[in-house]
């Protein structure tokens, strides 16, 4: 296996440089070479701490301050190693604006999306997401996709995962919107076949520990939630899970575990609704 190293390519890993270009030029060798990343498997090894800038302040101007690490077009990618992301949220959350006030955002999350943004078309399938830990952040594990898309999130796995006071600990929405003016919208990706299995610890009790908002045309189907146990820190209220149009499958113990989880397939989709994606 030929390896690619940061460090190899300009990166000083002190905690002080920028070490994106580094980044950048490491991803392009790897795409030039042979193995074509964007084809072939890839594992993206992570043995160090990666952090964005600190603050919002620091961040290079013309750049999108939401992502940390942002992957495009790319099949058969395996992230895995002993390292840490850590998101730096401190001086985000102490910012004037009223979306982040009393918050905790942008922080580390692992999450799909924001897919279908402008009625396109997203096709994300046979994504695992385990062996992890999310730490004081608004969003734990999350799919979100915007109303009028199409194509569909399916195979998705989220499993072996840590909550450290997190306030969204499980979502799905797919009514995601960054104002109040976006229409309603009958299009949705459909999402199908999303596993989350053995997710402990603890939420911020100001939410719901999961909040499953599925579209009313388009719900979600073959949901599992299986050894979930999220608690309330710091002695918070015990709330109840949501859910809007979430289906899973008729002999599961998530149901048992998530009431509000309805069983079966919806009758709205008992003709299969054409989203083929590849």
């Amino acid at each position: 296996m030929q390896i690619y190293n940061v460090l190899s390519f300009g990166a000083v890993g002190n905690g002080v440089k920028d070490d994106t270009q580094a980044f950048k030029n490491t991803w392009n060798a790897a795409c030039q070479a042979q193995i074509r990343p964007y084809k072939s498997r890839l594992v993206f090894q992570i043995d160090g701490t990666l952090m964005p800038p600190d603050g919002p302040k620091q961040w290079p101007p013309n750049t999108n301050k939401q992502d940390r690490l942002l992957f495009k077009g790319v099949h058969g990618m395996l992230m895995q190693g002993n390292g840490l992301i850590n998101g730096r949220g401190e001086k985000w959350w102490d910012l004037p604006c009223k979306p982040h006030k009393g918050g905790r955002s942008p922080s580390v999350s692992d999450h799909l999306g924001s897919l279908g943004k402008g009625n396109s078309k997203a096709c994300v399938t046979n994504i695992t997401v385990s062996d992890s830990t999310i730490k004081n952040s608004d969003n734990g594990v999350r799919i979100k996709t915007w109303q009028g898309g199409s194509g569909s999130v399916s195979e998705v796995t989220f499993k072996d995962i840590h909550m450290d006071i997190v306030l969204n600990p499980i979502i799905i929405d797919q009514f995601y919107c960054l104002s109040k003016k976006c229409p309603n919208q009958t299009s949705a990706l459909m999402i199908n076949s999303v596993h989350f299995s053995n997710i402990k610890g603890t939420y911020d009790s100001r939410k719901p520990p999961m909040h499953l908002a599925c579209s009313d045309s388009m719900p979600c189907k073959n949901l599992t939630l299986l050894g979930i146990d999220l608690v309330p820190a710091q002695g918070g209220a015990y709330l109840d899970p949501f859910c809007w149009k979430a289906f899973g499958p008729k002999d599961t113990f998530s149901t048992r575990q998530v009431p509000c989880l309805m069983k079966g397939y919806p009758k709205m989709l008992q003709h299969d609704v054409d989203r083929t994606c590849f």
